[in-house]
This record gives structure tokens, C-alpha cells and sequence, in this order.
């Protein structure tokens, strides 16, 4: 069994939103084309798809970047988080 981080599944339901939403294809289409495809062939073939339908035409390889570059960076300022110091007011 494969396992997924978060930050993946956030990724391919993205990808299943702009499939099925954006591109009107049928979801039980895009789940067999995930199955059979990488996560890559199927970034190409959306891209392309919505560029012959004349969609917006996300960089979706741009986004997976940013939310990947996002995902570090919040999580790098979590662990350095350090709570303000209380000072004692009867000190």
C-alpha cells in the first residue's frame, strides 16, 4: 500500500477538482487515468486538455511547486516559533 502526505493528497484533489469541475471530465475517467498514469503524464494531459478547450491553462507543475515551497516554510516557521517571554510583574 502506498501512503501520501498530506501535502500530496491536497495535491491530487486539486488535480481531481480541475479534472472534474474544470475540464467536465467524468470522475470515474480521471480515476482510471490516475491509475494507469504518473502523477506527471497527468499534470501534461490536463494542461493540454484545458489548452484545446480553451480554459485557463494553469502551470500545474508551478503549484504543486508554490504549495510544496508554502508547506516548508510554514512548517520551518512552526518549529522555530518560540512563545514571547512573560516577564514577572513582581520580580
Amino acid at each position: 500500500m502506498i501512503h501520501f502526505s498530506p501535502l500530496q493528497i491536497a495535491f491530487e484533489n486539486f488535480l481531481v477538482k480541475v479534472a472534474v469541475d474544470s475540464l467536465k471530465m467524468e470522475a470515474e475517467e480521471f480515476k482510471t487515468l490516475r491509475e494507469m498514469h504518473t502523477q506527471e503524464w497527468i499534470i501534461d494531459d490536463l494542461q493540454r486538455r484545458s489548452f484545446e478547450k480553451g480554459l485557463a491553462n494553469y502551470n500545474l507543475r508551478a503549484l504543486r511547486k508554490a504549495l510544496l515551497t508554502n508547506h516548508h516554510v510554514s512548517f520551518r516557521t512552526f518549529k522555530e516559533w518560540q512563545p514571547a517571554e512573560v516577564w514577572d510583574m513582581f520580580y
